[in-house]
């Protein structure tokens, strides 16, 4: 599959090459969409149309649809156990990695289904190392700008109590993946 990706500025462009980067970084586990190949078309330098860095992310075809298509029919409960299953391995091998990798939008249509026959994550534009530790010495700027970023990466049916209310001081890392997993299951 070809997906194409358009940076208007810097940040947007870094952001771009670390979805590509985390993409690789994690490519290979049979549960997560396989990396082939990447290119980047600078077009910052055309006059007239558009100036925007251009990057091709090549991966492989996955010809099954999202797991979201898949729930126009109720699913058998083993199904259910078997593709939940298969995203918990796929989440548990972001969160293994030397430095734990939070997706930060694990939802069905982030499922695809491969053509082995196995689900793949994919989509890892809103992946993160970060986390955020909010406190009491937070200012409501602080919480806003906070906010603001998660309102960005995240969707919201899928957000975690600590995500929804930074005013309540929870921690916010790698256990927002865990809660998306629980609402999956209840798509499921």
């Amino acid at each position: 599959a070809l997906k194409r990706l358009l940076g208007a500025d810097k940040e947007e462009c870094n952001n771009i090459i670390r979805e590509i980067n985390t993409l690789k970084q994690v490519s290979g586990h049979p549960n997560i969409i396989r990396f082939v190949a990447a290119s980047f078309i600078d077009r910052t330098q055309n006059a007239g149309a558009a100036k925007r860095a251009e990057y091709l992310l090549v991966t492989e075809l996955c010809k099954g649809g999202s797991l979201y298509d898949c729930l126009e029919k109720e699913l058998a409960p083993d199904v259910v156990l078997r593709v939940f299953y298969q995203a918990c391995k796929a989440v548990a091998h972001l969160h293994q990695q030397t430095v734990p990798i939070n997706h930060r939008d694990i939802k069905v249509e982030n499922f695809l289904l491969g053509g082995d026959g196995l689900l793949k994550l994919c989509d890892f534009g809103s992946a993160s190392t970060d986390t955020y530790a909010p406190d009491v010495s937070w200012n409501a700027h602080q919480r806003d700008m906070l906010e603001d970023h998660l309102g960005r990466c995240t969707t919201p049916m899928y957000r975690s109590p600590e995500q929804l209310d930074t005013w309540a001081n929870y921690p916010i890392g790698v256990k927002t993946d865990i809660w998306a997993l629980g609402c999956i299951l209840f798509c499921l």
